[in-house]
């Protein structure tokens, strides 16, 4: 997905839950929060799109639902990129760096991932 694909802020994936799991299961917020350990609140707060999925709640969502952690962090990361590059201006007064050789910066890369 390209930056300029951002036509529109992409769904938060609380009510993609709701929707897609949730209601169709009968789920509560409450029940769902028994199920997964976690506060009511924070289902409630996930389901209305004031709160992001973070790695441990996607985790205990794959596990309870049999899907993958990915695709709840990838719903996140992609509303979360699409709402700052439509409502936020500051990350555009960035100026594009040139990159050292390429050899360098693959060696580089190399060596942080051996670490």
């Amino acid at each position: 997905m390209n930056n300029e694909d951002f036509k529109r802020v992409r769904g938060h994936p609380g009510p993609i839950l709701e929707e897609l799991w949730m209601e169709p299961l009968g789920l509560t917020c409450q029940q769902l929060a028994e199920a997964l350990f976690v506060e009511t609140e924070l289902v409630e707060k996930i389901i209305s799109g004031e709160q992001a999925i973070d790695a441990d709640f996607a985790l205990r969502l794959s596990r309870l639902l049999g899907t993958s952690a990915g695709i709840w962090l990838r719903l996140q990361q992609t509303h979360d990129l699409s709402k700052c590059y439509l409502e936020s201006n500051e990350w555009k007064m960035v100026e594009r760096m040139e990159r050292p050789d390429e050899d360098l910066a693959t060696e580089l890369i190399a060596e942080l991932q051996n670490h």
